[in-house]
């Protein structure tokens, strides 16, 4: 079974006016019926947090695709999707740790980024949330803000990583910070799933309820629908940034938003 996927990062209302750059980035990467989705929130306050974002998104994949010991047949390309022959000759026997390593090695990414180009690490201060999907279990890592929904057979949503509750409204912990390895949150199922959503703080609130954590059935499951209606040639990276840029979504948010998609198909 293979999946259908499709996301996109766009500029908030907010940046547009002072023509500040998207700080979002994603990226999605599917293949004999696995999956993973990394997204990351560049921190606003942090003058690089847009390539630090890009950086990371990048960074995790690879460490991800060496521990699969992965077979690349395209070129990355940041932000869309990528087919790839995965050898699962090493599968990782602790996910967990799998995951933790390629944060770590994210985290460094960025710390030889900051030193090569001579900048401050906290220049690219980013959140960062991967999800890994395989046959029958899943696995998701994260770090500040965003959060992961899983899609069950029976087409029912639930919040699998929530959103990191700072101690102010609006803090969160970043990769970059020097004690970033404390504020992991790891969580996993042994079970099938049918599809996640994956996204940023842009749209969290219209996705999440805050205090509980719990996806709205009101707003993913017409999402979901309208995802699984579009033909099977059709741009959903496209069909994703104009459904994000609409104005039901823009009156509500003027953040950076990204949003990812995967249902098997």
């Amino acid at each position: 079974m293979s999946w259908t996927s499709g996301g996109a990062s766009i500029v908030g209302s907010s940046h547009r006016k002072t023509d500040t750059p998207c700080q979002d980035a994603h990226l999605i990467v599917t293949a004999n019926g696995s999956l993973i989705v990394a997204v990351s929130d560049g921190l606003g306050s942090a003058a690089l947090s847009h390539i630090g974002a890009k950086h990371v998104c990048t960074s995790v994949i690879h460490s991800i695709e060496r521990t699969f010991d992965m077979q690349r047949t395209r070129k990355l390309s940041l932000g869309g999707v990528r087919e790839l022959i995965w050898r699962f000759t090493r599968a990782p026997k602790n996910p967990e740790q799998m995951l933790k390593e390629a944060f770590a090695e994210a985290h460094q990414s960025l710390v030889k980024l900051a030193a090569k180009e001579g900048n401050l690490l906290s220049a690219y201060a980013c959140t960062l949330v991967v999800v890994v999907v395989m046959a029958d279990s899943w696995h998701t890592l994260h770090i500040g803000d965003g959060a992961v929904v899983g899609v069950a057979e029976d087409g029912s949503v639930r919040t699998l990583s929530a959103p990191e509750r700072g101690e102010f409204v609006n803090s969160v912990t970043p990769l970059t910070s020097t004690r970033y390895q404390r504020a992991y949150r790891y969580a996993e199922g042994h079970e099938r799933l049918f599809g996640v959503a994956v996204f940023s703080d842009g749209i969290q609130n219209l996705c999440i309820n805050y205090k509980t954590g719990a996806a709205f059935d009101g707003f993913f499951q017409p999402i979901l629908s309208w995802f699984r209606g579009l033909p099977r040639d059709y741009d959903r990276t496209t069909a994703i940034a104009k459904l994000l840029d609409s104005a039901q979504i823009r009156q509500k948010s003027d953040d950076d938003l990204t949003l990812a998609i995967a249902l098997r198909s």
